[in-house]
């Protein structure tokens, strides 16, 4: 039987925040079948170890459809070598050390069958250390401003199909330019209006937070969400990371 959904979780030497993903992942409820891939970025740590122990209880090896453990070239090649490998009417990303909160799958086939086209995302809270800090709940209305909740969207596999994937390029903002993508074709986008999950906030993103500032810049320009940078603002950038370069090394 064909899944309803996909959940894809992609990984590099996280063991214990993929242990605890692929708990709340395999423990969710969902009203119809959903499938678990997981990419592993040839990790080093037991990560390995930890998707077998899963695959070695039966009551989660039927929901792993595909797993893999090899080299990539970054968190988007590896977000695109599941998506691939997807079969879900909907797709979900899961980064390792995120979490679903209890009862992420409600409603979502509902909600899918009258808006087939639709992306279905919500809220999530910030988790640093085990301590609560933030919360991440942006409208879809501000994508040419802000990135929305991406590690809590559901995407339908047809909408990757239709307007691609991840552009691998990017370091850290191709989830913001894959939907700015969605947002200039007018995809639409339904709000849950809940929590779905617990985000890891030592992420990628969250540490390199000059090159998320510079990346997302670059996706702004591109989709006119602002306008291109002029000479002096050019000449300024570059001084400064002539600057930035130059202390960094003393």
């Amino acid at each position: 039987m064909k899944p309803f959904l996909s959940i894809i979780t992609i990984n590099r030497n996280n063991a214990d925040g993929l242990r605890q993903t692929m708990e709340s992942v395999l423990s969710q409820k969902c009203a119809k079948p959903f499938e678990y891939i997981i990419i592993d970025g040839a990790s080093t740590d037991g990560s390995v170890d930890v998707i077998k122990e899963f695959l070695s209880k039966k009551k989660y090896a039927s929901k792993i459809s595909y797993w893999v453990s090899e080299k990539d070239s970054g968190i988007y090649n590896a977000m695109n070598k599941g998506i691939a490998h997807s079969n879900g009417v909907l797709v979900g990303i899961l980064n390792s050390g995120d979490t679903f909160k209890e009862n992420a799958f409600e409603n979502l086939y509902e909600l899918n069958k009258a808006s087939p086209d639709a992306i279905l995302y919500g809220a999530w809270k910030g988790i640093e250390n085990g301590v609560f800090k933030t919360g991440l709940c942006v409208s879809a209305a501000m994508i040419p401003q802000k990135m929305i909740a991406h590690e809590a969207a559901f995407v339908p596999k047809s909408i990757y199909d239709k307007y691609g994937v991840y552009d691998e390029s990017f370091k850290v903002a191709g989830d913001y330019d894959c939907f700015s993508r969605f947002y200039k074709n007018n995809v639409e986008f339904i709000f849950l209006d809940k929590f779905i999950l617990n985000h890891d906030l030592c992420g990628i993103s969250h540490v390199n937070q000059r090159v998320t500032a510079l990346e997302t810049e670059q996706v702004q320009i591109k989709y006119g969400f602002r306008p291109p940078l002029t000479k002096l603002q050019k000449l300024r950038r570059k001084a400064k990371d002539l600057y930035l370069n130059f202390t960094s090394k003393k």
